[in-house]
């Protein structure tokens, strides 16, 4: 990707726009194609998370953790950097189990 690609797109999803326009305009402007999650990835790496967020994001998922009809899974990457989280709630997993039944 050129350097003024990069500019346009970082300056564009730190001001606050939307990222599928920002894929339309980046293919439209440079021919650059990206996918519209690779751009969701890279505005929440420039706005990051406040403390408190993650904070009251963690208290949840204890919340539902404690539960042990539910799952939760949180994945790190070599950072240890969360880099995923899984939720299945009892009533999606209760559901789940009839989906094979309804077919």
């Amino acid at each position: 990707m050129p350097p003024e690609a990069l500019t346009f797109e970082k300056d564009s999803l730190a001001s606050g726009a939307q990222p599928t326009k920002v894929r339309m305009m980046l293919q439209e402007m440079f021919s650059t194609h990206l996918i519209s999650k690779d751009l969701i990835n890279i505005k929440q790496t420039l706005t990051g998370k406040s403390e408190d967020e993650w904070k009251d994001t963690v208290k949840f998922l204890q919340v539902l953790h404690k539960d042990e009809n539910n799952v939760v899974h949180v994945m790190h990457d070599s950072d240890e950097e969360v880099a995923a989280t899984f939720v299945q709630m009892e009533r999606e997993r209760k559901l789940y189990e009839k989906y094979g039944k309804l077919l």
